[in-house]
């Protein structure tokens, strides 16, 4: 089977049992991921590939990583067509954790 045909298959069967938009199956985060270098860091090269994997693997995330990675998937989601149908619920997540940092002072 063709790669992307896999991955539009997997993500679209995933997606549809996603209750919040807080959580991400593993395997819609690393499509979000793979697309992510794939057509957003090409054009907006922000993050450093092997630093990236080494946090967002890792057992704890400061909020303010959290907010970054959704706002990175929000991004991804934007431009990838088999992703459209959580782009809203990533916006959204994205909007309201930034919007509380702010609120609070952390950055």
């Amino acid at each position: 089977m063709d790669k992307s045909l896999e991955r539009r298959t997997s993500l679209a069967s995933i997606t549809s049992s996603i209750q919040t938009p807080y959580v991400i199956p593993e395997l819609v985060e690393a499509d979000l991921d793979q697309l992510y270098f794939e057509r957003v860091h090409p054009l907006i090269p922000v993050l450093q590939r092997t630093r990236y994997f080494t946090w967002a693997k890792g057992p704890s995330k400061s909020d303010s990583r959290i907010a970054l990675q959704y706002a990175m998937w929000t991004l991804t989601a934007s431009l990838s067509t088999h992703c459209q149908s959580i782009r809203d619920s990533l916006y959204t997540h994205t909007k309201r954790t930034l919007k509380n940092k702010l609120k609070h002072g952390s950055y």
